[in-house]
């Protein structure tokens, strides 16, 4: 047997049936966002990539894979440094459907 180290994505998901689920993925540029996109899909899932869309009815699944490296260390307006803010509170944000105003 394999180590789970060992398998890609699609190994990973053999034999999983995602053909009723609405999935948000973040991030879904070239890395691990657009790959998991492409085998949620490739097992059944309709995919949607987070880039400023609005998707109405429920979602099955978030998978918050987007993220920001090297920038350089500021404080945003709300006091919060841009590392933090996209990388963590931005993903909160959007799961618990709050906003910072």
């Amino acid at each position: 047997m394999k180590s789970i180290k060992s398998l890609n994505a699609e190994q990973l998901t053999e034999g999983l049936d995602l053909s009723k689920k609405n999935i948000l993925v973040t991030g879904c540029n070239p890395g691990t966002g657009i790959e998991s996109m492409r085998v949620l899909a490739l097992r059944g899932a309709r995919v949607f990539g987070a880039a400023n869309v609005s998707i109405s009815g429920p979602l099955d699944c978030i998978i918050a894979n987007a993220g920001a490296m090297a920038i350089q260390e500021r404080i945003v307006k709300h006091g919060i440094e841009a590392h933090m803010l996209v990388n963590h509170v931005g993903h909160y944000m959007l799961i618990r459907g709050y906003s910072i105003n």
